[in-house]
């Protein structure tokens, strides 16, 4: 007796132990899936925040295809100072533009090529930025495209 006693305990004690494993198995699945549910949350929020922006680099080729796309779109930039061509004399072009703030991201591309090339960057004012070569004798065409 006292042995079928003991194997109905082993037997219960087996079936907690493999229940509880249970449990555990299932909780750690529900906090898998809440972590899944928390990063596509915050991936939507994400996508609502950033609604109507496009993100995307700014080549040549990303330019030619706004502009065979979307000339409405060139027209508009172009028509409202937000893109323009600047040639630069000894290095550097300063450019007058009541868009540009002293937080103006101003992106720049060479489209002509003149001189000694050199590195090109720039400062921005309330009105106005410079565009400057690391060379001197850099006179390159530069296409530039202001954000903010």
């Amino acid at each position: 007796m006292q042995d079928q006693i003991d194997e109905i305990t082993q037997r219960l004690d087996d079936n907690d132990s493999n229940l509880q494993d249970f449990s555990d198995n299932l909780d750690s699945s529900l906090n898998d899936v809440n972590d899944t549910l928390s990063q596509q949350s915050d991936s939507i929020d994400t996508l609502t925040e950033n609604s109507g922006q496009l993100t995307f680099p700014l080549t040549q080729d990303t330019i030619d295809l706004i502009t065979e796309q979307s000339p409405t779109i060139m027209t508009y930039l172009r028509n409202n100072n937000y893109i323009g061509t600047v040639s630069l004399g000894a290095g550097s072009a300063t450019v007058s533009n009541n868009l540009a703030t002293t937080t103006s991201l101003i992106i720049t591309s060479r489209s002509t090529s003149g001189g000694t090339l050199g590195h090109i960057s720039y400062t921005t004012t309330s009105g106005s930025f410079t565009l400057s070569s690391s060379s001197a004798t850099d006179s390159s065409t530069i296409i530039y495209f202001i954000i903010n």
